[in-house]
C-alpha cells in the first residue's frame, strides 16, 4: 500500500508541475491574435470598418500611448487593414449614381437594338 501512496502521490506532483509553452516563430511575430469567433459581425464591420482611427490628442484623450509599436506603425497597420477590408468586404448600402444609371439606360436601347437586329438577320435567312 506504501507503494501505491508514493507513485500516487508521484502523479499528482508531476500534474501540479507548471507547463512550459513556447510560442513558435510565427507565433512571436504576431502583435495581435486571431480568435475564433470574431468580437463583431460581418455585416456591423462592413458597415463601420472605413471610421476606424487611431486614438489621438484631437478626439479628448489626455494621453495615448503606443505600448505595442510606435504610432507610426501602428497607424500604417491600420491603414493596410482597412484597404485590405475595402478590397474584400462586400458592400451592402451601395447605390448607382446618376452617371450610372443614364449609362445603364443608354446601355440596354442599345442591347434590345442589337437584339432586334440579330432576330431580324436570322428571320430573313
Amino acid at each position: 500500500k506504501e507503494e501505491e501512496n508514493e507513485e500516487e502521490e508521484a502523479k499528482e506532483e508531476t500534474k501540479d508541475e507548471e507547463i512550459v509553452v513556447e510560442l513558435t516563430d510565427e507565433e512571436k511575430a504576431l502583435s495581435y491574435r486571431k480568435m475564433p469567433n470574431p468580437d463583431m459581425t460581418e455585416s456591423v464591420l462592413a458597415k463601420s470598418y472605413a471610421d476606424f482611427s487611431v486614438p489621438s490628442r484631437e478626439d479628448g484623450f489626455d494621453e495615448v500611448t503606443f505600448h505595442w509599436q510606435p504610432e507610426g506603425e501602428a497607424t500604417k497597420l491600420l491603414k493596410d487593414w482597412i484597404l485590405s477590408k475595402k478590397l474584400t468586404q462586400r458592400v451592402e448600402d451601395l447605390k448607382p449614381g446618376e452617371s450610372f444609371k443614364e449609362a445603364w439606360t443608354k446601355w440596354q436601347k442599345s442591347l434590345q437594338e442589337w437584339r432586334k437586329l440579330a432576330s431580324d438577320w436570322k428571320d430573313t435567312n
